[in-house]
């Protein structure tokens, strides 16, 4: 039996890989964490609502971190931290049958990024390279688009500007991404019997 946990199923692409996985037969079960319930119903989909201050142990075979917040709705930084680095790290640390962990970090992560949200990005993708997962898929996305439950101004001026560049970035890792492309791409991978750890950069998810 294949069980896969989603992490962050309320936002732009995990709700996009949600339903991916609920409509796909390999998956015999879905389970979902979350700090709110969600309005799905669905014979394989189990809903957990947590506060992650303490995180239970999980037997899915496959995880999927699509976990992420802004700093705005976050402000206090030791949470902030918690949720972009702790979370996906202790997770995968506690999962009794892992063998395969996605994450979504962010197009410009490396050793030597600037700024809190990429060095956050940078710090749980090492703290899950360290743990030797079986298959560790890390992707790193441009700016991402899509219909999202919540309004991020920033984020919208960004998306609106970008949609007259995208012409001019093709075949880029600049150009701007669909959610629903990272959650297909994720899925896609799900099947694959690859064994390592792989970064999936932004023009090669759009590839897949």
């Amino acid at each position: 039996m294949i069980k896969a946990l989603v992490l962050g199923a309320t936002g732009l692409v995990g709700s996009e890989l949600l339903r991916l996985l609920l409509e796909d037969p390999y998956f015999d079960q879905v389970e979902v964490w979350s700090r709110r319930s969600i309005d799905i119903r669905h014979p394989k989909l189990m809903v957990k609502v947590l506060d992650f201050n303490q995180i239970p142990e999980t037997d899915a075979q496959i995880i999927y971190s699509c976990l992420g917040t802004t700093k705005a709705k976050t402000p206090n930084v030791d949470e902030y931290r918690r949720l972009e680095v702790e979370i996906p790290i202790e997770i995968a640390r506690k999962a009794t049958r892992l063998q395969q962990f996605h994450y979504i970090s962010s197009i410009g992560t490396s050793s030597k990024a600037k700024g809190s949200y990429l060095k956050n990005k940078w710090d749980a993708e090492e703290g899950l390279r360290k743990l030797t997962i079986e298959s560790l898929h890390i992707y790193r996305p441009s700016l991402i688009f899509g219909q999202r439950n919540e309004k991020r101004t920033l984020e919208g001026i960004s998306n609106i500007l970008f949609k007259w560049l995208d012409p001019l970035l093709a075949n880029s890792n600049y150009r701007r991404i669909a959610g629903s492309t990272i959650a297909a791409a994720m899925l896609k991978l799900s099947k694959s019997s690859k064994k390592g750890a792989f970064i999936h950069e932004s023009k090669e998810i759009a590839r897949i």
